[in-house]
């Protein structure tokens, strides 16, 4: 299993011990924290990869062209970010 889904179920136990009575734990409060922060965890990769695809390559393998930066790729990793804050 991949360490960052299990690192991610772990946290979602721990979340949901900590802040829910003992009595109340329920499986689905585990599915749900658990899809939450795997939820984070996918718009955060994504606003990464946004903000490090500053490079443009042309079509043509191995030729690169003029490497410019994209500040539109920053506002974009803002936004998805944000949609984080939204829910």
């Amino acid at each position: 299993m991949n360490e960052l889904i299990k690192r991610l179920a772990k946290q979602a136990h721990e979340d949901v011990i900590k802040n829910t009575p003992s009595v109340l734990v329920t499986k689905e409060m585990y599915e749900q924290k658990f899809a939450k922060l795997v939820a984070e965890a996918e718009r955060e990769a994504c606003a990464k990869l946004c903000e490090d695809s500053w490079m443009a390559f042309s079509r043509t393998p191995n030729r690169r062209l003029d490497i410019t930066p994209f500040p539109e790729l920053e506002y974009v990793a803002k936004v998805i970010r944000a949609r984080g804050e939204k829910a």
